[in-house]
């Protein structure tokens, strides 16, 4: 789960802009379908409200094998789109890419959606 908290107003143009950041300790988790893997990173970011663009960074682990024995370091952006035309149903969805620090040519990348809970 993703807390947003917090309000920021910018007030360096004549309409105040508003971001919201997400809560401290927020994470991505995952399974890798080839080789049965997962994937674990802590997720920093902000919703801007004036575009609706959220911008995100994850670093984290691939433990190869679902395992500790191979522990691959990760870091990657997650960006995406907030929805609210469902003012009853708003999401979040967009593009995540995660690529190794010191393995290259491992990463992944794909679509997430995260919905209001």
């Amino acid at each position: 789960s993703i807390t947003i908290v917090g309000e920021i107003t910018q007030t360096t143009g004549e309409v105040p802009q508003t971001t919201y950041s997400i809560a401290p300790g927020a994470e991505v988790s995952g399974t890798d379908q080839s080789f049965g893997g997962t994937y674990q990173a802590d997720l920093t970011g902000q919703l801007d409200c004036a575009t609706k663009t959220f911008t995100g960074t994850m670093n984290g682990v691939y433990l190869l094998f679902g395992s500790d024995a191979g522990t691959i370091p990760l870091q990657g952006a997650l960006t995406g789109t907030y929805d609210d035309a469902d003012a009853a149903a708003p999401r979040l969805s967009g593009t995540m890419t995660l690529t190794s620090t010191n393995v290259p040519g491992l990463g992944a990348a794909g679509p997430w959606t995260a919905s209001l809970q």
